[in-house]
């Protein structure tokens, strides 16, 4: 009967020698096969619809264009003909799960669970990738608490500059505090800082949720594209994208946003 292991590959920073030791990995089956029908093959997908294919002498060639290309699909494959056994190794930069995949197919049971084994044991010694979504609820809710934040000083902001123009605005009426729920809730304010900081988180968030609506799926695609599932850390430094975007974001993170955060809760605290 013939048995077939079919698995995803999630969450890995591929790395140009995990590829050679992949490449290796399937190679040395390819090897240790003497049927005389057999197949063994690399191809790398490149910018610019470039293709390069290798076979199994040619394996030295491999880390040249690792090195030197823009890669985003890679794919390794052994078949012998005869007795149907086979490995394919696909892999794609990005969220594509149905292209990051391994399949071992063959009627021998044995080979084809001890092939999966030793693969897993190879994917497992991969650098992990951040999986960025299980913060998604982190995420949502400080940067909207962050938007209403500015929304809020924004909006002081405009009146006093139009305040300064020589605009004046028609004074409020006093609050009628015979009415004993008002009275409570002026108190309150008044009174306790706790409930203070608490009311005005709560503007703030309340602000930001309605940005976020509209912004989360934008947000939601880029986180994706910065930490993607799978990441090839290899080819020119310059063509590494997720690198060269998270490292923009760490620097607003430590530029801005922690100074933004502090100042929010500092103002919270200390200022009635």
């Amino acid at each position: 009967m013939r048995k077939e292991i079919s698995r995803s590959i999630r969450l890995k920073i591929i790395s140009a020698k995990n590829v050679i030791d992949l490449i290796n990995f399937v190679l040395q089956e390819f090897e240790k096969n003497n049927a005389s029908h057999k197949d063994f093959g690399i191809t790398f997908s490149c910018e610019g619809n470039q293709a390069y294919s290798f076979d199994s002498k040619e394996v030295d060639k491999c880390e040249k264009v690792l090195n030197s290309k823009k890669i985003f699909e890679i794919g390794v494959h052994f078949s012998d003909y005869k007795s149907e056994q086979r490995i394919n190794i696909n892999l794609a930069q990005g969220d594509r799960g149905w292209e990051n995949r391994y399949s071992v197919n063959s009627d021998k049971e044995e080979w084809v669970n001890d092939v999966s084994i030793r693969l897993e044991e190879v994917f497992a010694s991969f650098r992990p990738q951040i999986d960025i979504l299980k913060f998604k609820g982190f995420i949502y809710h400080t940067f909207s608490l962050l938007l209403g934040w500015v929304f809020f000083k924004a909006i002081i902001l405009f009146f006093k500059i139009i305040t300064v123009l020589g605009y004046s605005f028609p004074q409020a009426q006093k609050t009628d505090t015979a009415n004993p729920f008002i009275f409570v809730i002026e108190k309150l304010i008044d009174q306790s800082v706790i409930f203070l900081w608490f009311f005005k988180m709560g503007i703030y968030w309340l602000l930001g949720t309605y940005f976020m609506l509209l912004l989360w799926f934008k947000l939601e695609g880029e986180l994706k594209e910065m930490w993607p599932s799978i990441e090839f850390d290899f080819g020119p430094d310059h063509r590494k994208t997720p690198q060269k975007r998270r490292r923009v974001i760490y620097l607003f993170f430590i530029l801005i946003f922690m100074p933004i955060i502090l100042n929010i809760i500092s103002t919270l605290i200390f200022q009635r």
